[in-house]
């Protein structure tokens, strides 16, 4: 794939939209023309290039082993999972995001790493026993490494990019969602993948990521998981996928993501929704 096959309206998207920083809010001719054959987007281009070889080559194989029936439809996997927690387990969570508030507006997602916790041994053994709950209702995702691990708070008022149709820019990835709490019509929205579509699909290019270019993706053909206390379920999050809310909703979450180790090791560094822990691959359960 070469940085010349990208057209024009894509880059432009990629300019105007989410590259370069500091860009004018007004129309620049001269300073797209500039981006246009900038070293910085070449070797954006490049990197994706990079990227998307590396995903492929280890998601051919793994898609064949957890998707049974890879000639159809790529879904989400979805459960009743039990997730109970104790009165002990509920109040060190709220401990947690009553110490960390975000201002009014915030365009960051109010998320607490596992860095953060990780010595609380009462959300360690609430973690212990999420991870269980994965183990006794999966079987080939289960042999995938701990990506990531941590507790999030979405509400009404606080979207972000992850509220828009999107990919994770990381390929085939499981990504577990235990809902500790939640009110008013909130969840996660997402359509489910063609898995011919895979072939064509490009890595680290904002114009693919954003699903810009699938102009078939609305709420008409799309499935949903609402958020309910007590449920769980498994997203894939190379599925195209939003968090969605209305008015007065809100949703505290626990979040357990997964994937093939050795992809993780090749493409950290390469695509910015990365989000690597060595803590936490490195975390075994009985």
């Amino acid at each position: 794939m070469s940085y010349i096959k990208q057209s024009l309206n894509e880059i432009y998207f990629e300019y105007h939209v989410l590259k370069p920083k500091n860009r004018p809010i007004f129309l620049d001719p001269l300073g797209f023309i500039k981006y246009l054959f900038s070293s910085e987007r070449i070797l954006k281009n490049k990197s994706s290039a990079k990227l998307t070889y590396e995903i492929r080559s280890f998601d051919d194989k793994d898609y064949k082993r957890i998707y049974k029936n890879t000639d159809n439809n790529i879904s989400a996997i979805s459960s009743q999972w039990k997730n109970n927690l104790s009165p002990e387990q509920m109040e060190e969570i709220y401990k947690l995001f009553n110490n960390n508030k975000r201002e009014e507006g915030s365009r960051s997602q109010n998320i607490i790493h596992f860095e953060n916790w990780k010595d609380n041994s009462i959300l360690m053994s609430y973690f212990e026993n999420c991870m269980n709950e994965i183990k006794d209702n999966t079987e080939d995702v289960a042999k995938f490494k701990l990506q990531n691990a941590y507790f999030i708070n979405d509400e009404f008022g606080y979207e972000t990019y992850a509220h828009k149709f999107h990919h994770d820019d990381v390929g085939l990835r499981m990504k577990a969602w235990f809902i500790i709490d939640a009110n008013g019509d909130i969840g996660l929205e997402y359509k489910d993948l063609p898995y011919s579509d895979l072939e064509g699909r490009r890595y680290g290019l904002a114009y693919d990521t954003y699903a810009i270019k699938n102009k078939d993706l609305n709420e008409e053909n799309t499935s949903k998981l609402p958020a309910k206390k007590g449920l769980a379920y498994l997203l894939n999050t190379d599925i195209f996928h939003r968090g969605y809310m209305k008015p007065n909703s809100k949703r505290l979450a626990f979040v357990i993501e997964f994937i093939n180790f050795n992809k993780m090791r090749k493409i950290d560094g390469l695509s910015d929704a990365c989000h690597f822990n060595e803590d936490v691959s490195k975390i075994e359960f009985e």
